[in-house]
């Protein structure tokens, strides 16, 4: 998901079917559209219908503090964030594969 499509205000458009998790490479903050926070964002993913929003970090590390703050109308899906080899682990599997499967697992710390 391209971070513009974020962007778009049309509610009605870009609704996808339940189980898709959105996965959103941010750009250097100068660069980065900033229609939204990296939190509206992610808002805006689970509007559409994402189960999940994965954030590659990796160009914008200040979004991990973003993410991280807590928010009065907390999600109810997960936000996970990558970078470096992740990030571009994940990246290349969204680029080159039409269908892929994702499972987010939570471990609390021991």
């Amino acid at each position: 998901m391209h971070p513009l499509g974020l962007c778009n205000n049309n509610d009605e458009e870009d609704l996808y079917e339940y189980g898709w998790v959105g996965v959103v490479k941010l750009e250097q903050p100068e660069l980065d559209p900033s229609c939204l926070t990296v939190l509206g964002k992610a808002k805006r993913a689970v509007q559409r219908g994402a189960t999940a929003v994965i954030f590659d970090v990796s160009e914008n590390p200040d979004a991990i503090d973003q993410l991280n703050q807590v928010a009065e109308d907390p999600l109810k899906r997960p936000v996970v964030y990558v970078k470096g080899n992740d990030a571009v682990k994940l990246m290349n599997i969204v680029n080159k594969q039409k269908v892929a499967r994702a499972r987010i697992q939570h471990r609390p710390p021991r």
